[in-house]
C-alpha cells in the first residue's frame, strides 16, 4: 500500500505527525504511515509536537494520550485554541477505548478515536477519512447539534 498520498496544498505526500513519547510504539506507528504511501514526522513530546507543527507543515496529527509531563489531551487543546492550525486533523490513538477516555479525547477537539494496537489498513484509511471532511471535527460526534 505504498503509493504516495498528496497532499492538498502542497507538492508531495500528505505530512503526518507521530506525537507518541514510547520509542517503540512512536516508530511503529510512523512506519505505518509511511507505509500507507504518507510522509511520517515523529515527535517525542508534546512540546517538541507543538514546536514542529509551528514551524512545519502537519496535515494530521496521530496523538498517544498518556505522555508526560503533558497529556495527548493537552496537545489537542493546545492546537484546537490556535487559529493557524485550523485545518489540521488530529487523531487519538490510545490503549484504552474506556467510554471516558474516548469522551474526553472527542471534547477536547479530537477528528477520530482509535485503539492500540492499530493495523496499517485502520490506520490510513482514518487518516484518509478525516482529511476528506471540509472541517477539522467533522466525525466528532460532540459537535453535532
Amino acid at each position: 500500500m505504498s503509493e504516495e498520498v498528496e497532499s492538498a496544498g502542497e507538492e508531495g505526500p500528505l505530512r503526518v505527525l507521530v506525537l507518541d513519547d514510547e520509542t517503540v510504539s512512536r516508530t511503529l506507528v510512523a512506519a505505518l504511515v509511511r507505509a500507507g504511501g504518507f510522509e511520517a514526522l515523529e515527535a517525542a513530546s508534546t512540546v517538541e509536537a507543538l514546536q514542529l507543527v509551528a514551524e512545519e507543515t502537519v496535515d494530521v496529527v496521530v496523538v498517544d494520550q498518556i505522555m508526560e509531563p503533558y497529556s495527548g489531551l493537552a496537545f489537542i487543546r493546545a492546537v484546537r485554541t490556535e487559529k493557524e492550525f485550523n485545518d489540521m486533523r488530529l487523531i487519538m490513538l490510545t490503549g484504552t477505548s474506556e467510554p471516558g477516555t474516548v469522551q474526553a479525547a472527542m471534547r477536547s477537539g479530537a477528528d477520530a478515536f482509535l485503539v492500540k494496537p492499530v493495523t496499517e489498513e485502520i490506520l490510513v484509511n482514518r487518516i484518509k477519512t478525516v482529511l476528506e471532511y471540509d472541517e477539522p471535527g467533522a466525525l466528532n460526534p460532540a459537535n453535532k447539534k
